[in-house]
């Protein structure tokens, strides 16, 4: 049976008259327990405490990512580079990473992470690095993290990766294939010549218009790069703002050029 009763001010009326809540409890304890409660849920809350922002959880490295792909990149970057970008994500970040909170990755934890990939290229591990460092920063400018970890100074690429030059062919071989030319169906053959006279990259020839060959100043006017992902074509424009440029139409190219006499 209660032995202690309370009355307790939970609010007022429009007339400024109190809002009594009657309060029973077994014990003087309980009683001061159940009073605190009451005025904690009533109108009058404000008068006992302040109410402090709740602190948000710090998101997840994968659940950050992810979002700042989609805010960020998505519309910007080119299929390609999208591409490249998530393949690191899901290939090395993601199974190292996903589920650690992003203020808990350091300088030293992305030096580990380097140091067991170390099989790979400098290039890839440079362009791996840069890549997180896009992510921290974000972060960072977020207010998730204090300070940048993979832009720290201390941090070394590991690779023992040698780096694989690419060979040029050979004057001997070019004059032995110009002649086989004729030998290609019609495409194909003006695809070889144009990549042979002119040195563009296959991107930039693939991206080619009729209307881009000004025959009038014998030049090739370059300003699309068409790439593939997943086996699907996509026509952009060139790489950087260098690659818009006039490529000269020499003479033997244009041999090959005229008898197409096509557009579009």
């Amino acid at each position: 049976m209660s032995k202690h009763r309370l009355r307790v001010c939970v609010g007022y009326n429009d007339d400024n008259s109190p809002i009594i809540k009657q309060i029973s409890a077994a014990s003087e304890t309980e009683l001061a327990e159940m009073a605190v409660k009451a005025l904690l849920k009533s109108e009058r809350r404000s008068e006992f405490v302040a109410d402090l922002p709740v602190a948000k959880a710090v998101p997840s490295f994968g659940k950050y990512a992810a979002e700042w792909m989609k805010t960020y990149k998505q519309g910007k970057l080119k299929p390609t580079t999208l591409k490249g970008y998530e393949s690191i994500l899901k290939g090395h970040f993601y199974p190292e990473w996903r589920h650690t909170p992003i203020d808990q990755i350091t300088t030293k934890a992305i030096q580990d992470f380097l140091c067991e990939k170390k099989h790979l290229s400098a290039k890839y591990l440079h362009d791996m690095r840069v890549f997180l460092a896009q992510i921290m920063e974000s972060a960072m400018r977020d207010g998730w993290i204090d300070k940048n970890p993979a832009t720290d100074s201390r941090l070394y690429n590991p690779s023992h990766k040698e780096a694989i030059g690419r060979e040029a062919l050979s004057i001997e071989t070019v004059k032995d294939i110009i002649p086989s030319l004729y030998c290609l169906e019609r495409m194909d053959r003006l695809y070889l010549a144009i990549v042979i006279f002119t040195g563009m990259r296959k991107g930039e020839v693939l991206g080619l218009r009729w209307e881009d060959f000004d025959l009038m100043k014998n030049v090739i006017h370059v300003q699309r790069n068409a790439t593939y992902t997943n086996n699907q074509p996509f026509v952009g424009t060139p790489k950087t703002k260098s690659g818009y440029r006039d490529v000269p139409i020499i003479s033997d190219l244009l041999a090959h050029i005229l008898p197409m006499g096509e557009r579009g």
